[in-house]
């Protein structure tokens, strides 16, 4: 890429050379509002520039410049100088997964949770064998979107993931009772002030009170009715006036049972998602142990920890300090192929490239920063 850059910068300063031809030279002279002899003389100053200070331009990709932060900051992060870097997601996961499967027989809260997680597959129609499955759930952990969450999880235990288990089945439980309890109280006042069902517009309302009596949970509250359900009248308009006063009146009481019914609803929605994804996130956070275990005996380093080390440990020392450690500023930057940059490698620059375009060197002169990349 360097020899590109400089081989393109000759070719252009030179002004014995035609570019009648040369569409990137036409592109750039159209772009920056330059005639043909203005471009070829800045040409050729930057590529004087560029061979006189040959040590302080770089091209490299954000991983390997990061390495290279890492590499300076062994130390302090607590891994060895000599730390090798691993690129294979699948060989690491194939040896953590191994050793998971290693330990069940003396680990009776991991055999267990294996155990469940298979019969979860065959209630659901899929094969037992669950090594593709723990192939799958450990690829998120190479992802720098999950690492957050996952990472919040590292000091959980199995008998942790138990215990959240056991209170979400019981809160789950109670909720649904709190639901068939409002219905009941729906359905007994309708009683108590001798409505029939046919008194409510299309019958909805009540009959929507006596599913949830029968403990159906497979409802929803997108109908026109149940969003406008504070507002709207529950009766017909042929209804006897009568009626209307008397359900008018009560309106307030099933507003209250309906709107706690909702918010029961959608906690109870919440609680049942992360029950069922308690078991694979269970096993997600073992495997993660085992893939820590297995970095810290063989001395290696996968590519993607890179940023999350810079994230965690290096982002909070100051600019000038990074840079001194280092041996050395950059003042311009430039990022190519940007919509590949994932949002921590950007956190992780942006002390960087902030310092260089915010700050001037004795004369006077700022940095700067050229992002590039597909819409």
């Amino acid at each position: 890429m360097k020899e590109r850059i400089l081989d393109s910068l000759s070719l252009f300063g030179d002004a014995k050379i035609s570019k009648a031809e040369n569409a990137l030279f036409l592109e750039l002279q159209k772009e920056l509002s330059l005639s043909q002899e203005e471009l070829e003389k800045k040409c050729a100053t930057t590529l004087k520039l560029l061979l006189h200070n040959y040590d302080f331009f770089e091209v490299s990709t954000i991983d390997k410049f990061m390495h290279r932060v890492i590499k300076t900051f062994a130390k302090d992060l607590k891994i060895t100088q000599s730390f090798e870097v691993e690129l294979d997601s699948d060989l690491l996961l194939d040896e953590a997964i191994s050793r998971l499967l290693q330990n069940i027989s003396g680990n009776k809260a991991l055999q267990k949770i294996l155990i469940d997680f298979a019969l979860e597959k065959v209630e659901a129609s899929k094969s037992w064998n669950i090594i593709y499955d723990l192939k799958e759930i450990g690829k998120l952990l190479f992802y720098e979107n999950h690492y957050y969450h996952v990472h919040a999880l590292k000091d959980k235990s199995l008998k942790d993931f138990n215990e959240l288990k056991v209170f979400l089945k019981s809160e789950t439980e109670t909720i649904s009772r709190n639901i068939i309890a409002c219905a009941n109280n729906v359905l007994e006042l309708i009683q108590a002030n001798q409505l029939e069902f046919s008194d409510f517009t299309g019958q909805r309302f009540p009959k929507f009170m006596l599913s949830l009596q029968s403990g159906n949970q497979k409802v929803d509250f997108k109908a026109a009715w149940k969003q406008n359900f504070d507002t709207a009248p529950l009766y017909n308009k042929s209804s006897p006036e009568p009626i209307k006063t008397l359900i008018d009146g009560l309106q307030p009481k099933f507003s209250k049972w309906f709107n706690d019914i909702k918010n029961a609803f959608n906690t109870l929605s919440f609680f049942k998602n992360a029950y069922n994804n308690l078991l694979p996130l269970t096993i997600l956070n073992e495997i993660a142990k085992e893939i820590s275990n297995l970095q810290g005996e063989m001395g290696i380093l996968h590519i993607s920890q890179f940023n999350k080390l810079i994230s965690n440990e290096i982002a909070h020392q100051p600019v000038p300090y990074i840079y001194e450690r280092l041996g050395e500023r950059y003042r311009h930057y430039f990022i190519d192929e940007f919509q590949d940059t994932s949002r921590m490698q950007w956190h992780n620059l942006i002390p960087l490239i902030g310092n260089a375009i915010e700050t001037e060197n004795i004369d006077g002169e700022k940095g700067s920063l050229m992002i590039v990349g597909d819409v």
